[in-house]
């Protein structure tokens, strides 16, 4: 039964723990916010889902104060709130989430609800009686400490992270809220990176690396400095992405996992083929005059050195201005012993890069002169 002057539960045991100074503000707000307290339903619905019109009642738990519940976990968002510094903790242990903030004396009636993001693990009263009830779903983990009001979890798992806060409501007193943050972290293991080892010709396509499993922090560096922002690296949790590679990607990747419990890494090395580049030909002599370009004495001995960056290194291939010379060398340098009249000329080399299919050549004009 209900006074309708003052909009409050006629019976005490269903007293409000708060002053209402306006029946029909009350009355707005019980239609709008929780109108099966008004009118209940045949078949109740579960109390702790439904925030828009909640039913506050709970399959099998009978509160002392069905309407006092429900008032205090519609105005509990309206109290300041008191956070604490995030709390790491470790799959498979237990932990014992304290009340932050101090208790009322213990002969105060004191509600209480504890949550973990939006969703109500546990609600009832502290004191005098402690009848606080804990959610079914959540009963063979969670449970409430009778004389403290703290929340025990055992046998936490990741899923367990998130912001759990509690709400005390003290009988003519004001109501308080404080959210304590804890993260649940997987031991980091050991980390791998996958594929060990990349080959990539430059300039196109990708690369990628899958660094895992990801328990932590994730960083990545490349020859052990840290890989700064480039528009081409694409970073998502343990994944690197590296569009269009360059040369100057080729190395040593490492990405290293990390948390509060510890620290693991995993390398993978990246080979990017480029090249050649149009060779450059460079001749020495050993009587050269240097005045003379590429003049060169007769009977000296010349030195032509063919240069294509390339990874892997070209092979490279001469062209002689005698053609009567068949044994030519291939490599990088072509030395010409007691160089005669007859091997002034034309000098070219090829360069082949196997990998990249490329190929380039170059040449130079060589005057043998008395």
């Amino acid at each position: 039964t209900w006074d309708t002057h003052t909009c409050l539960p006629a019976s005490p045991t269903e007293a409000l723990p708060f002053p209402w100074h306006s029946g029909l503000r009350l009355q707005a707000l019980l239609r709008s916010r929780c109108p099966s307290v008004l009118q209940p339903p045949s078949h109740p619905r579960h109390p702790l889902g439904d925030q828009a019109g909640m039913a506050c009642w709970h399959p099998g738990v009978h509160f002392p104060s069905s309407l006092t519940i429900c008032l205090l976990s519609l105005l509990a968002p309206l109290f300041p709130v008191l956070s604490s510094f995030p709390l790491s903790m470790l799959v498979g242990n237990s932990v014992s989430l304290p009340i932050p903030f101090s208790l009322p004396s213990a002969q105060v009636q004191i509600a209480i609800i504890w949550r973990r993001n939006a969703t109500i693990l546990a609600i009832g009263n502290l004191r005098p009686n402690f009848t606080v009830k804990v959610d079914p779903s959540f009963q063979s983990q969670f449970s409430v400490d009778p004389v403290h009001g703290n929340l025990n979890i055992s046998d936490l798992r990741t899923v367990d992270s998130g912001i759990y806060s509690v709400e005390i409501f003290p009988l003519g007193s004001i109501a308080q809220k404080g959210n304590i943050t804890m993260k649940v972290y997987e031991e980091v293991g050991n980390v791998s990176v996958v594929p060990p080892s990349a080959e990539v010709i430059e300039g196109n396509g990708l690369v990628a690396f899958n660094c895992t499993p990801v328990h932590g922090f994730v960083s990545w560096t490349k020859d052990g400095h840290r890989l700064g922002d480039n528009p081409r690296y694409v970073r998502s949790s343990g994944y690197l992405q590296i569009r269009d590679p360059l040369r100057t990607d080729a190395g040593v990747y490492s990405c290293t996992i990390s948390n509060p419990f510890g620290n693991a890494t995993g390398t993978a090395n990246l080979t990017v083929y480029y090249g050649p580049e149009t060779p450059t030909i460079t001749a020495s002599s050993s009587e050269q005059d240097s005045s003379a370009g590429s003049f060169v004495l007769v009977n000296s001995t010349v030195n032509l050195t063919c240069l294509a960056p390339s990874n892997p290194p070209a092979k490279i291939y001469w062209n002689v201005a005698d053609n009567m010379d068949r044994d030519v060398p291939s490599s990088p340098v072509l030395q010409l012993r007691r160089v005669q009249l007859n091997q002034g000329g034309v000098y070219s080399c090829l360069a082949i890069n196997q990998k990249t299919g490329l190929q380039f050549r170059n040449s130079r004009r060589i005057n043998v002169v008395r």
